[in-house]
């Protein structure tokens, strides 16, 4: 009797790590889907918001100049203008283009440019904090 018990057991085991390893590869398929949708859309999000960003700048600049200071004007400096930024926006639209022709790309595996991979991870730090 104790044999069959101990057979029994051998296959359960069996079976259950044949499930928990079929669960894990189906939950590491959908964790990578995660992964590239919430770059892809946090690409496009924060890409929105600085397209949406500028235009405000624009229309407070347009707004400034109808207002008179004496003979001083004022003017809002344009965010954009670092290279800095200019090399943090051009990440976000390589890894948003590149999301958008391959679903499988991530941006923390793939090859980068030595550039690229500097300022991701510059962001990461900086989102780290």
């Amino acid at each position: 009797m104790a044999a069959k018990y101990i057979d029994f057991e051998k296959r359960i085991s069996v079976i259950a790590a044949d499930e928990l390893s079929s669960a894990s590869t189906a939950l590491a398929k959908h964790e990578f889907a995660m992964r590239s949708r919430f770059t892809e859309y946090f690409c496009d999000k924060l890409l929105l918001e600085l397209s949406d960003a500028a235009a405000v700048l624009h229309q407070l600049n347009a707004d400034l100049r109808a207002h008179v200071f004496g003979s001083e004007r004022y003017e809002f400096d344009a965010f954009d203008a670092s290279q800095q930024f200019k090399e943090r926006k051009g990440f976000f639209e390589f890894v948003r283009d590149q999301s958008q022709k391959d679903e499988n790309f991530n941006p923390f595996e793939a090859e980068l440019s030595p550039e690229m991979t500097q300022v991701r991870d510059e962001i990461v730090r900086l989102l780290s904090l």
